[in-house]
C-alpha cells in the first residue's frame, strides 16, 4: 500500500486539472479494491487507471491535486515564470521605445509599472487570501510610484543623470537589462510567495500588512515633500519634513513596504 501511495504521489505532482481530479477519485477506488477479495472488475479498473495516469503525466503541474490528496503545501513555479516573462516583455518594449525616440519619459513608467503588470495575474486568479493581499499590495505600490515618476518625467522632460548612459545603443541596452534584473530580483518576495499553496499564518499576514502600510505612507510622503521642496528650491538638497531626519526616507519607506510583502 505504501508503494502504491507514493506511485500516486509522483503522478499527482505531474498532473493537474479535471483529469487529475477524476484520477484522484479512481486511485482512491483502486486502493479500496486491494482491501477486498480479487474480482474481475479490478483488471478493468487498473486498465482505466493506467490510461488516466498516462494522460495525467502528459500534463504539466499537479499542485492542486497533490494538496487535495495529502494536505500539505506544494510549490508551483508557473507564477514566477509568468512574472519573469512579463518583466522581460515590458522592458523589451521600453528598450525599443528608447532606441526609436531617445525619450526619457517612459523609463520609470515601464520599469516600475512592470511590477503591477506582473502581479495582476495572481491578483485575479488566486483564491488564496495571502496571495491576493500580496498581489494587491504590489499592484497598488507599483501604480502609485509609476504614476508619480511618470508625472515627474513629463514635467522635467529628461533625466540628466541618464543622458550619457542613454546616448548610445549599448548604454540603452545595458540600462534596460539592469532594469529587467532589478525588477525580477526585487519582486521575489512576492513571486516566491505566490508559488506556495500554503495559506501561512494570520499573524504574519496582519504584521506584514502593517509594515507595508507604514512603508507605503513613508515613501509617498517623502516623495511628495521632496517634490514640493524642489519646486520652490531648485538645485538645493531637501532638508524638510522626513528629509530633516533621514537622508533617504523614501528608500527607507520602500524597504519597509517590501519587508511587509516578504513577511
Amino acid at each position: 500500500m505504501t508503494i502504491l501511495k507514493w506511485y500516486f504521489t509522483i503522478a499527482f505532482f505531474l498532473a493537474k486539472g479535471t483529469e487529475c481530479e477524476a484520477f484522484l477519485l479512481k486511485q482512491n477506488s483502486l486502493i479500496s479494491t486491494f482491501k477486498k477479495p480479487l474480482i474481475s472488475t479490478r483488471i478493468i479498473e487498473q486498465t482505466n487507471l493506467r490510461t488516466d495516469l498516462k494522460k495525467a503525466l502528459q500534463i504539466n503541474g499537479g499542485a492542486k491535486v497533490l494538496q487535495m490528496s495529502f494536505n500539505f503545501p506544494v510549490f508551483d513555479n508557473s507564477p514566477l515564470s509568468l512574472s519573469t516573462s512579463i518583466f522581460a516583455i515590458t522592458n523589451a518594449v521600453g528598450f525599443i521605445i528608447s532606441i526609436l525616440t531617445g525619450s526619457h519619459k517612459h523609463l520609470d513608467l515601464l520599469g516600475t509599472g512592470a511590477f503591477a503588470l506582473a502581479s495582476i495575474p495572481s491578483l485575479i486568479s488566486s483564491t488564496s487570501t495571502r496571495v491576493v493581499v500580496s498581489s494587491g499590495a504590489v499592484t497598488i505600490w507599483a501604480i502609485k510610484l509609476a504614476s508619480f515618476l511618470f508625472y515627474r518625467a513629463l514635467k522635467l522632460k529628461t533625466d540628466a543623470r541618464l543622458d550619457d548612459v542613454l546616448s548610445t545603443s549599448s548604454g540603452t541596452a545595458g540600462f534596460w537589462v539592469i532594469s529587467l534584473v532589478w525588477g525580477i530580483i526585487c519582486s521575489l518576495p512576492h513571486t516566491l510567495g505566490t508559488a506556495s499553496s500554503s495559506e501561512g499564518s494570520p499573524i504574519t499576514l496582519v504584521l506584514g500588512t502593517i509594515l507595508y502600510v507604514l512603508g507605503l505612507v513613508t515613501e509617498s510622503k517623502a516623495d511628495y515633500q521632496k517634490w514640493i521642496f524642489k519646486q520652490n528650491n531648485p538645485g538645493k538638497f531637501c532638508n524638510n519634513g522626513l528629509w530633516s531626519i533621514s537622508q533617504h526616507p523614501n528608500f527607507f519607506g520602500n524597504l519597509l513596504l517590501w519587508s511587509g510583502i516578504f513577511v
